[in-house]
């Protein structure tokens, strides 16, 4: 792997929880393969920019995967044409989301050519509790991040390690729903990523809690 000097202590922290673009590019049978060529200037970035060492511990001990973002700046729509399989197929194909109403589908994006750090899972003590709750489990440092991220690192992560990072249940995202819900993204029965809206905000689950993310910038 090229730049192995530079992300020598993000492997050692991190192991399988970090994915390089490096990865992405060149394990076309796990990955992506040709449709995510990054470009020189990219590649630089990622190199000069990879969370210092204290951020990388933190990382380590929140449960956290550190992954290379896409090649070009993707909303969820995007997210889900790099492998349509691993999202579950509703109305031929297209999700409810995608109905010209839901907005968020569109205009929540994954930035293009920099790390995205995310909670594995579920923020601690959030399930069983409503959005006001859940939300405020989520301080500085962190954030709550959209659908789109959450799906992207959810579906990366499961092209190149063959694990499923949010089984059997699901995470409440920042994104919005025309109905005002919070959009939540998971798993049912360790198959397909599902995108829903379903609950509202007030709902408390068993089987729902909320994403969490760390800001790099």
């Amino acid at each position: 792997m090229s730049n192995y000097g530079t992300y020598a202590q993000a492997e050692k922290y991190l192991g399988e929880n970090f994915i390089p673009p490096e990865l992405l590019m060149h394990h076309e049978s796990e990955a992506y393969g040709s449709r995510f060529q990054y470009r020189n200037v990219q590649l630089k970035h990622f190199a000069d920019t990879v969370p210092h060492m204290s951020v990388l511990m933190w990382a380590q001990e929140h449960n956290h995967m550190l992954v290379a973002g896409p090649i070009a700046e993707t909303n969820l729509v995007g997210v889900r044409t790099l492998d349509s399989s691993l999202f579950f197929n509703e109305n031929d194909g297209e999700g409810w989301w995608e109905n010209d109403m839901e907005t968020f589908s569109r205009h929540d994006v994954v930035k293009d050519g920099q790390w995205l750090m995310l909670r594995k899972g579920d923020v601690p003590d959030s399930r069983y509790r409503d959005w006001i709750y859940q939300s405020r489990l989520v301080t500085n440092p962190e954030f709550v991040p959209n659908a789109a991220e959450i799906s992207y690192g959810a579906t990366v992560f499961h092209k190149v390690r063959g694990v499923n990072t949010l089984p059997n249940y699901s995470v409440r995202t920042s994104s919005v729903a025309m109905s005002g819900s919070h959009v939540y993204v998971g798993c049912r029965d360790g198959g397909t990523l599902r995108v829903d809206a379903h609950c509202w905000n007030i709902d408390r689950f068993g089987d729902l809690g909320v994403s969490s993310g760390r800001r790099l910038d």
